[in-house]
């Protein structure tokens, strides 16, 4: 009798720790925004993803949007689109993210070569 009873007590108090652990996780929200040239123009297909998580990742729509799903309270969102220096926010609030990128240079002028070098290849 004494092991059913000890057995039940187990029982009982690992159902309240779970219990605990699943109300304790907090729910998922979402969070939104936009990535925009230095020009103000719409980057679709950038990488946006939250720091730390490898789920928390997604690629703009052809309106530069992204919708973002994270449990983290004070998410840190990183931005990276090719040609553009990367940029990184943090959400506070629960107001959309909008971010600005600024082209690189040195990137256009390597971009020139290599498409200089290909029509030379495509001619011959």
């Amino acid at each position: 009798m004494k092991t059913v009873v000890s057995y039940l007590i187990i029982l009982f108090w690992s159902f309240v720790a779970l219990t605990a652990k699943a109300q304790s996780g907090q729910e998922p929200r979402e969070i939104t925004g936009t990535v925009l040239s230095n020009m103000g123009q719409p980057l679709a297909g950038a990488s946006v993803m939250v720091v730390g998580e490898k789920n928390g990742a997604a690629s703009t729509n052809s309106a530069g949007g992204f919708v973002l799903r994270t449990a983290a309270e004070k998410p840190m969102i990183h931005v990276s689109y090719a040609g553009y220096e990367e940029d990184e926010q943090q959400m506070l609030g629960s107001e959309p993210l909008t971010f600005s990128l600024t082209p690189i240079d040195k990137y256009k002028k390597q971009l020139k070569k290599r498409s200089k070098a290909a029509q030379k290849a495509w001619k011959h």
